[in-house]
């Protein structure tokens, strides 16, 4: 068994030789050299490459230092410039400019042209310096931007072009006075401050509510801004300021409320600064009916309810009796005209309306608006006809 294991490492020990010397001959830079020199005689001799093809583009890499016995020799790297480029290298290969002459070229006397320009021919708008210059739109706004910013050019009115677009017209002079040709002279306006109210009535507020909630998205801001035009009417400009949203959005909402005949236009406004009008939106005027003259509960009625109230509830009805006395000889009233007149907490109120509309001895009569708060109320009376079960 000895002898067999020390045979195994013998042979391993020569087989781990041979295969350092292979790997040493392999990665000998000598060795390297003489295959090179082999591989450029044998594409010379087949006449695969010329050699006026050699060209030696790149200095040569530095020597490299062979041990030979005892000595070192400097041994210079092959260069491998001679390979030709393969049909893809030359497909993909895109020749780089050398120097500065295929940088573009940016003209810092522009500005200075366009605002003399400017300045030469009076008000022009942005389309002619445009033309003039021979620019693309785009450019043209970032220039005239930055020149509106640094105050070299100003906007000194509006007029429409030949599109029937409404475009500002520029000048140095921000003092000129400038009078548009097809635009129509500012009337009179109804301003911000001297806009007169237009509170519609409850009956319209809530028809305008009720069709909101069933033709808009929950997600919607169309209730809010349904409510907005209920406290006065609103030009979009300033919808668009109330709720940070897209005037696209707007006008769909406002052409959507305008189809359900719940907002209309009551006139317009021209904006002092840009001379435009605007569209002034509000909600329709509903159609109210009369309101019917109040038929006080009768007697028997009365007598019935208390009935009831006493049988029905503990310490003989409390409060839910006080309550029904007085919706019975002051109604219709709301929660808190009932708070106040009973001198109790609106909690209070509350369970006892509760507790009477389970006995089927008041009814809702719908909202109305504060005239100290501006919020809705609801009001709530006893039914003229009561048949209360013994």
């Amino acid at each position: 068994m000895t002898v067999i294991v020390d045979s195994f490492s013998r042979i391993d020990a020569k087989t781990f030789a041979e295969d350092f010397r292979r790997y040493a001959v392999r990665i000998s830079p000598s060795v390297r050299i003489r295959r090179a020199h082999s591989y450029i005689e044998r594409l010379l001799a087949s006449k695969t490459i010329k050699d006026t093809d050699i060209v030696r583009s790149t200095p040569s890499a530095p020597s490299t230092c062979v041990r030979k016995g005892n000595e070192a020799v400097a041994v210079a790297e092959p260069e491998i410039d001679f390979i030709p480029q393969t049909d893809t290298q030359k497909r993909t290969h895109v020749p780089q400019p050398k120097g500065s002459e295929a940088a573009p070229f940016y003209d810092r006397t522009l500005k200075d042209r366009i605002v003399a320009f400017v300045a030469e021919l009076g008000p022009v708008t942005s389309a002619a310096i445009g033309k003039h210059f021979e620019m693309e739109k785009r450019r043209t706004s970032v220039l005239l931007a930055d020149l509106k910013n640094k105050k070299r050019l100003f906007v000194v009115g509006y007029k429409k072009n030949d599109w029937n677009q409404v475009v500002s017209v520029l000048h140095t002079d921000p003092n000129f006075v400038y009078a548009s040709p097809n635009m129509p002279i500012a009337e009179q306006a109804i301003t911000e401050a001297k806009r007169p109210a237009h509170i519609p009535s409850l009956s319209a507020v809530d028809r305008g509510r009720a069709l909101v909630a069933r033709n808009f998205s929950r997600d919607s801001i169309a209730l809010q801004v349904f409510d907005q035009l209920c406290l006065r009417p609103r030009s979009i400009p300033e919808l668009q300021t109330l709720f940070r949203c897209g005037d696209s959005k707007l006008k769909f909402m406002l052409d959507r409320m305008q189809g359900l005949d719940i907002v209309e236009k009551v006139g317009q406004e021209r904006n002092e600064a840009s001379g435009k009008l605007r569209s002034l939106f509000a909600v329709v005027e509903a159609a109210e009916a009369p309101t019917p003259e109040r038929i006080p509960p009768s007697p028997e009625t009365v007598a019935k309810g208390r009935a009831l109230i006493i049988r029905r509830c503990i310490k003989h009805g409390g409060k839910t009796l006080e309550t029904f006395d007085e919706l019975c000889a002051n109604g219709p009233l709301t929660r808190g005209d009932l708070a106040v007149r009973l001198g109790c907490h609106r909690t209070m109120i509350d369970v006892a309306l509760r507790t009477l509309a389970a006995f089927g001895l008041v009814v809702d009569m719908g909202k109305e608006m504060g005239h100290l708060t501006g919020h809705m109320r609801r009001l709530w009376d006893v039914k003229s006809e009561t048949e209360v079960q013994p």
